[in-house]
């Protein structure tokens, strides 16, 4: 199945990483590996006990290589789908390819490619696995996440889920297109909360009112706010609502939202749901660095990062510059996968380490393959050393044990002493099963 999406103007991501804090029930989800993207989903009344359930994906196209068509610049990813019950039965699974024109009149970084499908599912906990690559190069991601989806049964008054939205169109016809935003961030370049939920009332009487309020209550920061919205009369069923708010004056931070209508005829008419503030005073809390410590994150920033990471890291002032690495390294913990405890000491050990023993006359050690698998991974559990023999040049395997086991194989197959990278079973990183080949004879 191949799916055609037009490309968007970016509207806010500052830095890669899911920051509403973890303790909240209902996040976003941020993927791993080189390709990165945001997943969300929101339910709504499906058919009889089932829940219609939409999935919604968000990319950036400056991470993806083009090509030409007769239909002009384009992006092609191809998308794995994977969602099972808690014992490991296969729900629904799916692979689709989405293409997306690409406007090569305009930055590629303001540029966002969104995918949208739905399924049926009864209420419980799902797990959800969903790998994303990118057609013309190597680039994936995946993102692993457990979904919760709660009762909305046709024989229910209640409230769908919110779903997050970054605008809307009308279509001929007249219907109206919903354009998602998956990362639910607002703020500094959309400082309108926007958002979509519908209301279903088979216990209200036709021709009944009511009057949403809307609440949004910071998450640590004590900050609370009620608004009224319209009153809304029944005149159907179903009842689907888009409602803008201003957030422009909101420090950055998490937030709940809550929609909550009070009537006996609407038990459960309440509904709440996690969203995120990024404004200026996001990089102006600052945590200082010494020149060493601002000059080794600077150095590692520019082998782990995406180039859209790297060219607004570029756009900032010295103050911003250092918001950035502290945030993407220290506070988000953007390298530390095998501890969530990682801190700055232990990355710039790793960091001098490789700077010690993995440089060359090309390359210093942090920016070659080796410091950049130890500076993201950490020290392997285990270092299997091939020297020199007859059939084969230098190789080495680093082997990771932790919730499975990881293999980074690297070898000297240009015989000057620097290792590269030749195969791995890590995500994202080079898979070559022939890798062997390379090493083979003097």
């Amino acid at each position: 199945m191949i799916r055609s999406v037009k490309y968007l103007t970016l509207l806010l991501l500052l830095v890669f990483s899911a920051v509403i804090p973890a303790q909240t029930d209902d996040v976003p989800s941020a993927s791993s590996g080189k390709l990165q993207f945001y997943l969300d989903h929101a339910s709504f009344q499906g058919n009889t006990d089932n829940n219609h359930v939409e999935f919604y994906l968000m990319l950036f196209a400056d991470q993806l290589k083009t090509s030409e068509s007769a239909y002009g610049t384009q992006a092609v990813v191809d998308i794995n789908f994977l969602i099972t019950d808690l014992s490991g039965n296969v729900v629904d699974e799916s692979q689709w390819s989405t293409e997306a024109a690409i406007n090569t009149d305009s930055d590629m970084r303001t540029q966002v490619i969104y995918d949208e499908w739905s399924i049926q599912l009864l209420p419980g906990q799902y797990a959800v696995e969903l790998n994303v690559s990118d057609r013309y190069s190597s680039s994936i991601g995946r993102i692993r996440c457990n979904v919760m989806i709660h009762s909305l049964s046709i024989s229910e008054s209640c409230l769908s889920d919110i779903k997050f939205i970054n605008g809307i169109k009308r279509e001929e016809g007249g219907r109206i297109i919903h354009t998602p935003n998956p990362s639910r961030r607002y703020g500094l370049l959309n400082p309108t909360l926007q958002f979509y939920y519908e209301i279903y009332s088979s216990g209200l009487l036709d021709g009944e009112s009511v009057i949403p309020e809307y609440t949004i209550e910071g998450i640590g920061n004590g900050y609370s706010q009620a608004l009224q919205g319209s009153s809304i009369v029944f005149k159907e069923k179903t009842v689907g609502l888009i409602q803008n708010i201003d957030v422009k004056n909101l420090n950055s931070g998490s937030y709940n939202l809550t929609v909550s209508i009070t009537n006996e005829n609407l038990p459960n008419g309440k509904v709440s749901r996690a969203f995120e503030i990024l404004q200026a005073d996001y990089f102006q809390t600052m945590i200082m660095l010494t020149d060493q410590e601002f000059e080794a994150l600077e150095s590692i920033l520019s082998v782990v990062a995406t180039e859209s990471q790297k060219s607004l890291y570029e756009d900032l002032s010295h103050k911003g510059k250092m918001q950035f690495l502290v945030n993407y390294f220290i506070r988000d913990d953007a390298v530390a996968v095998r501890s969530q405890n990682q801190n700055l000491v232990e990355l710039l050990k790793r960091y001098n380490y490789a700077k010690e023993n993995f440089g060359n006359q090309q390359l210093d050690g942090w920016s070659t393959d080796m410091g950049r698998v130890l500076i993201m991974y950490g020290f392997p559990d285990e270092i299997d050393r091939q020297r020199f023999s007859q059939d084969s040049k230098p190789y080495e395997t680093w082997i990771y044990r932790d919730e499975r086991e990881l293999y980074y194989v690297f070898g000297d197959i240009n015989n000057n002493g620097g290792f590269v990278l030749l195969h791995s079973n890590k995500e994202g990183e080079i898979y070559n099963p022939s890798w062997k080949d390379l090493v083979s004879g003097i």
